[in-house]
């Protein structure tokens, strides 16, 4: 065997014990039981041993530069980890619960996405979701802004994964009430009949039309989200462990009259056929400093920083940014790119 292709092998090795601490480390974040939390430090303490033993020898082999390319994609897959761990905390327990034997559903919601990165407390989710089957069914929605969010243009959207095209109707007719309700009635019999055992569904909407929600959310509640998970006991019975799981991201926060109590539910009142908000906050300085040690790469060869060095970059980054998930998001793949293309650009 060649040095290039023990190098490969170790470095495909690195990748997947990388993959196994971000694991435990979301299980550890997502659960309040001592003993387990014990457990999983320890976990994650073996797998960080590991990690640096085996980052070392790809070093001495001679590890080949990444393209710029690579390191974004590797710190930009990794970036869902920085933050989120009292909405994994949250969010955990009741997915654990809906995932498992009998099955069940959630609808969350997440306000000022676009500020806070709810993008990638979104990514964590389906994480969460997605070792949970084989039969992951993923629906993302995404509008842009200059997209109106009504209950056609959900549906049409939707219609588009589930393989149900909107009936051939004129413009007045997408607004018509009997129209819509057609459609809605037949992309819900579409979504219950792809369902087998296993099966988790993942409706992932997001809009920058916040205004249109207070219209929005009652017919979605009542017209399409609540009849289609009173249908989900039928299904389990017939194919056994059904999920359905929506999130509603909302870039810009939305108008206070929308969550009316009618709607939402809370973490001890929870219930699947209301909204369950979830609180995104800003970025601290321990978790900026925490993720640059874990996933940067910073500390190992040839830059090598020590952990007070990135403790100082955490502190520049948040300080410049004021704790805003997205402007910290920026200026850290910035600082990252900056370091290692100077690196590059020394003589060797």
């Amino acid at each position: 065997m060649s040095p290039d292709q023990i190098l490969q092998i170790k470095r495909r090795r690195l990748h997947q014990l990388e993959k196994e601490y971000a694991a435990a480390a979301t299980q550890w974040e997502g659960t309040l039981e001592e003993r387990q939390r014990v457990i999983l430090k320890a976990q994650m303490d073996h797998l960080e041993h590991q990690i640096q033993e085996l980052a070392q020898e790809i070093d001495r082999l001679g590890t080949p530069s990444q393209s710029k390319n690579d390191r974004r994609s590797h710190w930009e897959e990794y970036l869902p980890e920085i933050d989120f761990g009292e909405i994994v905390r949250l969010v955990a327990p009741i997915l654990g619960q809906i995932t498992t034997d009998p099955g069940g559903a959630a609808l969350f919601l997440l306000q000022n996405a676009h500020t806070m990165e709810g993008g990638l407390c979104i990514e964590r989710m389906r994480r969460l979701l997605v070792d949970k089957t084989a039969d992951f069914k993923p629906y993302p929605i995404g509008l842009t802004p200059a997209d109106q969010l009504d209950a056609w243009t959900f549906l049409r959207l939707l219609g588009e994964h589930v393989g149900c095209a909107p009936p051939a109707v004129d413009h007045e007719t997408e607004r018509d009430a009997q129209g819509v309700r057609t459609y809605a009635e037949t992309i819900k019999e579409t979504i219950l009949r792809s369902l087998r055992c296993g099966s988790v569904v993942f409706v992932d909407l997001r809009t920058w039309d916040c205004l249109s929600l207070a219209g929005f959310l009652p017919w979605f509640l009542k017209d399409f989200w609540r009849p289609l998970v009173q249908h989900l006991p039928a299904v389990i019975e017939q194919h056994g462990m059904v999920t359905l799981v929506c999130a509603i991201v909302a870039h810009p926060p939305i108008p206070a009259d929308c969550l009316t109590a009618d709607l939402c539910c809370t973490e001890e009142t929870f219930d699947s056929e209301k909204i369950l908000d979830l609180p995104l906050r800003p970025w601290t300085i321990g978790e900026i400093k925490l993720w640059l040690l874990r996933f940067s790469e910073l500390t190992a060869p040839p830059i090598g920083l020590d952990p007070a060095a990135i403790e100082r970059m955490a502190r520049s980054i948040h300080r410049a940014s004021k704790g805003k998930p997205d402007s910290i998001r920026y200026a850290l793949l910035r600082e990252l790119e900056e370091r290692f293309d100077t690196l590059q650009e020394e003589p060797t």
